[in-house]
């Protein structure tokens, strides 16, 4: 029986291991068969943008992922989707998940690129006896709230039914400000659970913790914004955009509401990744919502128009009309 755990409660809960085992992992229920073919199936399920080849190798609890050799930006951004799609996946199974790098660009071994390694095993419940929370962040660093309505951390759309759905585009409803708060969150926001002890949880896992590697913007009718996730006067974690520019949607996208620019801070193949965590989590939240929108990877001469208004390496753009 597939289980019912929601897109939202998956991303709020993202039961991995934070980079190393850190007595989350139950060697005494490993996973099953079955759990083991339905995270392969929502790695190999991801929506499509390039024609690069993607493999997905399962060999008992641990998942190799690669591309062909001397594949495009675009084909690592889709590897990055699959290792989400695997941690979201384990996360809605109360599975736990650990990414195993391979190098920050990652590595050649025999005929394919290595992107990552991750391993999956059985979970101790790490949310009061539960695998699951809906809980925003608290404690010492407790949630702050921002200029955004808080997110909705329970939904009501099964994780693998989005899966199962998601596509680079589809048609629904107009998103207005609530939906767009969602989507920032899925994107990149904060969650409850500990990184290596800290609170430091994000809805998308990070290299070694690292917070910098990857951004999203918001453009809309009245300006350019960035979305900031972490409220470093005070330290804590929170939930705003602010204003960075007066860049207009209706100058570089008229037929859109609003587009989230998702781009990466540095030349690796790891920023790629994670360009395309926050993809994957876009999508299915754009699902769960049922509003309508267009992903795309950006081609070089759009990423030079979006460069223009003030975005340094723009990578991906999820339009909403």
């Amino acid at each position: 029986m597939i289980p019912q755990t929601t897109v939202e409660t998956a991303l709020n809960s993202r039961c991995s291991s934070g980079g190393g085992h850190w007595g989350v992992f139950d060697e005494s229920s490993p996973p099953s068969p079955e759990q083991l073919a339905l995270v392969k199936r929502a790695a190999e399920g991801i929506p499509r943008f390039t024609c690069g080849r993607l493999f997905v190798d399962l060999e008992g609890e641990w998942f190799t992922l690669a591309v062909e050799p001397g594949a495009g930006e675009g084909t690592h951004v889709e590897s990055g989707m699959q290792q989400q799609a695997i941690y979201l996946a384990c996360a809605a199974l109360g599975l736990g998940t650990c990414i195993h790098n391979v190098g920050v660009d990652g590595r050649l071994e025999g005929d394919r690129h290595l992107t990552a390694r991750m391993i999956v095993r059985g979970l101790r419940p790490p949310y009061d006896g539960s695998f699951w929370t809906r809980s925003r962040p608290s404690g010492r660093k407790a949630w702050l709230s921002g200029n955004l309505p808080d997110p909705d951390t329970a939904g009501g759309t099964p994780l693998f039914e989005a899966v199962e759905r998601a596509s680079t585009s589809a048609r629904g409803r107009a998103a207005g400000t609530r939906e767009i708060s969602q989507l920032l969150w899925a994107a990149r926001g904060r969650t409850p659970h500990l990184y290596r002890g800290r609170e430091w949880g994000m809805t998308i896992p990070t290299w070694a913790g690292g917070q910098n590697y990857t951004s999203i913007h918001l453009l809309r009718e009245d300006g350019l914004y960035r979305y900031v996730n972490w409220d470093e006067a005070v330290d804590r974690p929170t939930h705003r955009i602010e204003r960075i520019g007066d860049a207009t949607v209706g100058a570089v996208r008229p037929s859109c509401r609003a587009v989230l620019i998702l781009g990466a801070n540095e030349e690796t193949k790891r920023a790629l990744w994670e360009v395309g965590y926050m993809l994957e989590n876009l999508i299915l939240q754009a699902v769960s919502l049922g509003i309508s929108y267009r992903a795309e990877l950006l081609h070089p001469g759009e990423r030079e128009r979006w460069r223009r208004i003030g975005i340094g390496k723009p990578v991906a753009a999820f339009e909403l009309p």
